[in-house]
């Protein structure tokens, strides 16, 4: 005799009712996600990464590189126009690297000394008083001829850096800039000017 089970009739309706209540919740998910204006995640500002996304840094300057110093266009292009005024070595620059560094170590001392260490490696505004100081550090190496004073157009030097010459043996000459929170460059030596000084005053 066939029994007609209630139970299990309530059983799968109540299992189907569950299954369409919970197609119908995703469906409504997936269309409120889909709505324009609505992203699913909140996008980036324009220039900013996204979160987890390793920030990355904006591409470096071009720069040209001359022994011992780094130059952007318009210094390097000084310091070509510079070089072609000069005579040449009769010995190589390389004789003087001893000369050259220790003085412009010493300025570089001077200018972003110990004690002031945290505020060294960014460029700040030299004041008149730092061609006072440039002149007897480098007077204190044993170089008391030295030219020493703010940066001009031809000179081969970035503008308001405090250029300085000092006189070597041989008819050689060290022309190198300094800057307050950075220090000197360290240039290799030079011929002098045509009229036989190593910067024009």
């Amino acid at each position: 005799m066939f029994v007609f089970d209630e139970s299990g009739v309530r059983d799968r309706r109540g299992f189907t009712g569950v299954a369409v209540l919970a197609a119908v919740c995703l469906t409504a998910g997936a269309l409120w996600l889909t709505q324009p204006g609505t992203p699913s995640a909140a996008a980036p500002a324009p220039g900013q990464a996204a979160t987890g996304q390793a920030a990355q840094a904006a591409p470096a300057q071009p720069v040209t590189k001359r022994s011992g110093s780094v130059c952007g266009d318009d210094l390097c292009s000084r310091t070509a126009a510079d070089s072609a005024r000069r005579t040449s070595l009769t010995t190589s620059p390389a004789d003087f690297d001893a000369e050259t560094h220790r003085i412009a170590g010493a300025v570089t001392a001077a200018l972003c000394p110990p004690a002031a260490v945290s505020t060294c490696g960014t460029a700040q505004a030299s004041p008149a008083t730092d061609i006072a100081l440039v002149r007897a550090t480098i007077t204190g190496q044993g170089f008391p001829a030295a030219t020493v004073r703010f940066a001009r157009p031809r000179d081969p030097a970035p503008d308001g850096s405090v250029v300085y010459a000092v006189p070597l043996t041989g008819g050689a000459c060290f022309v190198a800039y300094a800057v307050r929170g950075i220090g000197s460059s360290t240039p290799p030596a030079v011929g002098k000017l045509p009229d036989g000084r190593c910067l024009d005053a």
